[in-house]
């Protein structure tokens, strides 16, 4: 119900408490029926590739509303796509919310600089998705550049320790010190998806976590870990990838694979 609604029915069962169910209802979603994961990864396929397409098209001197224009206009071409929400692009900007400007306010890209696609879009109904990708554009720093691979290389090693039974909190802090063991701390790490973009579980630390719960066979996590490197040449850059996994019984398996750019797939510990 909504807030009117609820307000309403209020009036008329006065003395009547009412407890909200959101926070159940929430619970028995994170587990999905086969039918929905075969949705989903159908729906992951559109999404990659039009997130590619997109971006491999991207040159210096874009600015970030062309971008987003860009892939509204990818999605809306495509006939299974029912909705999708306003491309983000990342950038770093201290004392903002966790560092980051969460849509386009008009940066023009430069060469060296790493730019950022976020979205989410509903398919074939219900199917929810939720992918991103990094790119560096062009040449640019050692520093930026090593960044950039860690993050990656660095996410699909530890996914491979991850199995059902493991606490989410566990997971993330799993995250958290091998960022802090390379000094580029984690800012965020994900959230799980489903007929919407956010889902449980959350991923938070055991202390910030509403609700701690054991990784199941059935769940889709968004996994997006995410960092902020500083470079005297091109200043603060956002390093951020995100994919979907399912929890199997023998670990996760990454939804519909979406290579990651200047990364050969063969090199990752959980390549297909």
């Amino acid at each position: 119900l909504d807030l009117r609604a609820f307000q309403e029915l209020g009036k008329l069962t006065p003395g009547v408490e009412y407890v909200g169910m959101g926070l159940d209802m929430a619970k028995t979603r994170m587990i999905k029926s086969a039918e929905e994961l075969e949705l989903m990864e159908a729906s992951c396929e559109v999404h990659n590739r039009v997130l590619w397409k997109g971006m491999s098209e991207v040159k210096p001197g874009w600015v970030d509303f062309q971008l987003a224009s860009r892939m509204a206009q990818l999605f809306a071409l495509e006939p299974s796509v029912e909705q999708h929400c306003l491309n983000i692009t990342y950038s770093y900007e201290p004392g903002g919310a966790m560092g980051m400007i969460w849509s386009p306010i008009g940066r023009v890209y430069k060469e060296g600089e790493v730019i950022s696609s976020d979205l989410g879009i509903m398919t074939f109904g219900s199917a929810t998705t939720d992918y991103g990708r990094t790119r560096i554009l062009g040449e640019t720093t050692t520093k930026i550049r090593d960044a950039y691979e860690w993050n990656i290389f660095n996410c699909h090693e530890l996914l491979t320790k991850i199995k059902p039974g493991m606490k989410i909190s566990a997971m993330v802090e799993m995250f958290i010190d091998a960022h802090e063991q390379r000094g580029l701390p984690l800012v965020m790490l994900g959230h799980g998806i489903g007929t919407n973009m956010d889902e449980m579980p959350q991923m938070n630390p055991a202390d910030k976590q509403d609700y701690d719960v054991p990784l199941e066979e059935g769940m889709v996590l968004c996994l997006e870990p995410t960092l902020i490197v500083e470079c005297e040449k091109h200043g603060f850059q956002q390093i951020w990838i995100e994919d979907e996994w399912v929890v199997e019984k023998d670990g996760l398996r990454r939804l519909a694979p979406l290579s990651y750019f200047d990364i050969d797939d063969k090199d990752l510990a959980t390549a297909p």
